[in-house]
């Protein structure tokens, strides 16, 4: 599943609608990080309805590039 990714100012936002395999968070990290790079973008929104274990995914991922995910709820 793709998820559209948007720019709004110095930003993306990812919005997230349903369950993602693990592929599909890999597609969605490659998709981020290419955007990101394209764009220069300051960060980066994931706006998810059910996503506590892609979050984690991200989690683990990102500690291993010494990057940071924040969670709003």
């Amino acid at each position: 599943m793709q998820v559209p990714i948007l720019k709004q100012g110095a930003y993306l936002i990812a919005t997230v609608q349903s369950a993602l395999t693990d592929e599909d968070l890999k597609q969605l990290r490659d998709a981020l990080v290419g955007q990101v790079s394209k764009v220069r973008a300051r960060g980066v929104i994931v706006a998810a309805l059910d996503l506590e274990e892609g979050l984690a995914y991200l989690d683990r991922k990102a500690k291993g590039h010494n990057h940071e995910v924040r969670t709003h709820r």
